[in-house]
């Protein structure tokens, strides 16, 4: 983790530090990304902190290689402290360019790939074979459904934006899976209650506890749908009053 872009936390020093020891390791390779749950900056790039509270629309002032590339500047300050271990590098990647640059210019040995993935399963292949220059980017062809797509002007709608990113993306991958298609407009909202429920089932088959047992029901998380019906009221009525 290059950091974990968090008051306190785990911070890029910290990584240079960590990467020295890892290079002293018979190591295939040493992979970096960053953010974590709090702050998932591998899905909204570093300049588009939760904490801030700010727009996660990409800032198009920017290189494309700083838009694409999340962690490609940390990855430089890591690759000058390895000394035998090959680097690969996670995060944001989406064109031939962007990549190529990253291999010829900056020394990275790997690139990784993810969301792109949950998109087209063989977008790698395509890639490889000359087909496409540039990946399609779940995080920019992903809306939020109509009846809450006005929220994206406000904070709240920045973050259901994010969540239902990354819920889809893993519904994508239980699809997939399961043997069924990826779906290529997902219902946003639809899957973060999805996935959560499907969390809920893992935890009982994990546990080994039958779906009626008391403890279980007792401890049976309760649902937050009311709250958030709520509160996208509350925050349309918002809307409409600054409007």
């Amino acid at each position: 983790n290059t950091s974990d872009f968090q008051k306190g936390g785990f911070s890029h020093e910290d990584a240079l530090i960590v990467a020295e020891w890892l290079d002293r390791e018979k190591l295939d390779f040493i992979e970096v990304s960053g953010g974590n749950y709090e702050q998932p900056v591998l899905i909204t790039g570093e300049d588009n902190l939760l904490s801030d509270m700010v727009s996660v629309k990409r800032i198009g002032k920017k290189s494309t290689v700083q838009r694409e590339a999340y962690f490609l500047k940390y990855a430089r300050d890591i690759k000058k402290v390895l000394k035998r271990t090959p680097l690969m590098v996670t995060g944001g990647f989406r064109s031939r360019k962007v990549m190529e640059s990253a291999l010829n210019d900056d020394g990275i040995s790997m690139i990784g790939l993810g969301r792109p993935l949950c998109l087209t399963t063989d977008c790698v292949n395509d890639l490889l074979d000359g087909k496409v220059d540039t990946l399609r980017s779940p995080e920019t062809q992903w809306k939020l459904p109509w009846y809450v797509s006005w929220l994206r002007y406000l904070v709240v709608g920045n973050l259901m934006k994010v969540g239902g990113d990354q819920a889809s993306t893993y519904w994508n991958l239980y699809r997939s899976g399961d043997g069924l298609p990826m779906e290529e407009n997902p219902n946003m909202l639809l899957n973060m209650i999805r996935t959560n429920y499907r969390d809920y089932q893992v935890a009982v088959a994990l546990k080994g506890l039958p779906k009626d047992d008391p403890t279980l029901q007792q401890n049976k998380p309760k649902s937050n749908l009311p709250k958030v019906i709520l509160a996208i009221v509350i925050a349309y009525f918002v809307y409409r009053t600054l409007k």
